[in-house]
């Protein structure tokens, strides 16, 4: 007889797909609506969409009748992601603007001793910004001044990144949709483009990533994997803060897989594990902090001093949820603390008062995040000529992610319908569903996609393997009959 923890293991389960297919499908027509107003679907259109569809329908005969060794497939998939990164690198002059000029003028400026730069108002408001700040210095130190260093960097990361996606993908359904993930991931424009962008993304994705993958190991093996989990995901945090969401979902995935329908020893033991991460990733926090206090580069604790920022921007119904000139120049006048803090939350509650008002802010920040072109591009170009490479570019960017998400769609449909039970699913769709959820309170911008997109190849390669192995035994059985 199922206990009434299973069963509620089993609603959980299920209503995690719902939602996930649920905002597949709201993508899907919110990205066919974009690609249709900026190309409309004429002949070229059709026969591009045709094309990349076709493209990823072969990806697993080849992976599966060319490489069948799988030493020599990772080889492969590991020269494709980092040849192709750095080709864009060597050949990309990408300035280096905004928050990334900062950051990387703060690095410098640390490689030689000198910590000013962290009295300005920028890193006495984000302190959290001094992780990534004190990286790149530290690699400036070691290797010289220029960004080719940090930029080669990247690409490594992202190439980490690019088998992760593999072994995860591999670990929850199969060898093939895994290898079909890799190949993907590899050649994702938005993942190539922003390797010559000096940002956080590349390793924090990295480093949570391989945290997930210890994360999902960890039940197969007879060590604490879970602790070097916690490691990786408090490093990656320091890099780029991500982490409070990314504990939420470790933790709702464990208490769903782990803990409930368990025995007692199997409870304690989660509750332990929880406990473990929990203390694991704040140790690591408050040792960074008080090192870099201790070391006269900050008087403040690794931390957001303004956490209503990114709500102010996110309620903000005349920029849609983007960033804002105006807000900007309204929250400076006031000093951190409890005055602007005051503002800030004037600011929002006035801005949410409106039910209604916000339920359609709500709906189109989730057209903007999840449809419109890919920052990625616009972060790499600068403010470069539209030439019509370029333009091809983004056009293809978009194809593609059309097609992704129809491919998801089906892998949701397909993993619904079968009552597909793989419990690292719960992970990802938690992921993807408190990433979407986050979006819809603080600002967006497109290259924040970034971080999750892995979680989206990771689902829709199942959709590709599903459909070729469709094909594939209409075709024996076409051939039978002839």
């Amino acid at each position: 007889m199922v206990n009434e923890g299973t069963k509620f293991q089993i609603f959980s389960h299920r209503f995690l797909q719902g939602l996930t297919i649920l905002f597949f499908i709201i993508t899907f027509y919110n990205v066919f609506t974009f690609v249709r107003n900026n190309y409309g679907f004429n002949g070229t259109i059709m026969y591009d969409l045709a094309l990349i569809s076709l493209f990823l329908l072969l990806v697993p005969l080849i992976v599966n009748h060319v490489l069948k060794n799988k030493t020599l497939f990772i080889v492969f998939l590991v020269l494709i992601a980092f040849v192709t990164r750095l080709v864009w690198v060597l050949n990309v002059n990408t300035p280096i603007i905004s928050d990334f000029s900062v950051m990387y003028q703060g690095a410098i400026d640390a490689s030689k001793g000198n910590f000013q730069f962290t009295d300005t108002p920028y890193f006495i408001t984000w302190v959290y910004q001094l992780g990534f700040t004190m990286y790149q210095a530290v690699i400036i130190k070691l290797f010289g001044e220029g960004p080719f260093i940090l930029k080669l960097l990247n690409i490594i990361y992202s190439v980490g990144t690019t088998v992760l996606v593999y072994k995860i993908s591999a670990k929850i359904f199969n060898e093939t949709t895994g290898r079909i993930a890799g190949i993907i991931y590899a050649a994702f424009i938005p993942s190539i483009v922003m390797s010559s962008v000096l940002t956080n993304q590349h390793l924090a994705t990295f480093l949570f990533y391989l945290g997930f993958y210890l994360l999902i190991l960890n039940e197969e093996s007879k060590r604490p994997l879970w602790i070097y989990s916690a490691v990786l995901i408090a490093l990656g945090d320091i890099i780029r803060p991500l982490g409070s969401l990314i504990l939420l979902a470790i933790g709702i995935y464990l208490f769903l897989t782990q803990f409930l329908g368990a025995d007692k020893q199997r409870k304690l033991n989660t509750i332990k594990k929880v406990a473990g991460i929990l203390v694991t990733y704040f140790l690591i926090h408050f040792f960074i902090s008080q090192l870099f206090i201790a070391m006269d580069i900050t008087k403040y604790p690794l931390s957001n001093r303004d956490p209503q920022w990114k709500f102010v921007l996110g309620f903000n119904h005349e920029s849609g949820g983007w960033y804002s000139n105006e807000d900007a120049e309204f929250v400076g006048q006031y000093p951190v603390g409890d005055e602007r803090e005051k503002a800030e939350t004037e600011l929002i509650n006035e801005r949410i008062a409106d039910k209604q008002k916000l339920l359609k802010l709500f709906w189109a920040k989730l057209g903007s995040m999840w449809s419109g072109f890919d920052g990625a591009l616009e972060w790499s170009l600068g403010h470069a000529e539209r030439i019509p490479i370029i333009n091809n570019l983004f056009k293809l960017e978009r194809l593609m992610y059309l097609v992704m998400i129809f491919f998801g769609i089906i892998s949701l449909v397909k993993i619904m319908i079968n009552k597909f039970s793989r419990k690292e699913l719960a992970l990802v769709f938690l992921l993807i569903l408190g990433y979407v959820a986050v979006h819809l309170l603080i600002e967006i911008q497109t290259r924040y996609r970034y971080f999750i997109m892995p979680c989206f190849i990771i689902l829709q390669s199942y959709g590709i393997f599903i459909l070729f192995e469709l094909i594939k035994g209409s075709l024996k059985k076409v051939i039978k009959k002839a």
